[in-house]
């Protein structure tokens, strides 16, 4: 993998790949998860398309989630960010 900071590539292990239903923005979807191990501890989901649909990094003992949301899902939500959890 590499570091969007310095360009840098890391060694990771990737495990996982379970298909699983996940509630993402607000929806219930079936899911591939892939856990990311390296110098940081890391989520990421796939939809039955293999597309990325959300990103979850732990930093400082938070986890901080990155979600693909549509653009009409977004304007519906009007108070900014989506509020779920994965």
């Amino acid at each position: 993998m590499m570091s969007t900071r310095t360009g840098r590539i890391m060694l990771v292990a990737v495990t996982g790949g379970e298909e699983r239903t996940t509630t993402l923005a607000g929806h219930q979807m079936r899911l591939r998860q892939y856990e990311v191990v390296g110098e940081k501890h890391q989520f990421v989901w796939f939809d039955a398309s293999g597309h990325p649909v959300a990103f979850r990094t732990e930093q400082e003992g938070s986890n901080i989630d990155f979600v693909l949301v549509r653009a009409h899902d977004r304007r519906s939500r009007r108070g900014g960010a989506p509020r779920e959890r994965l």
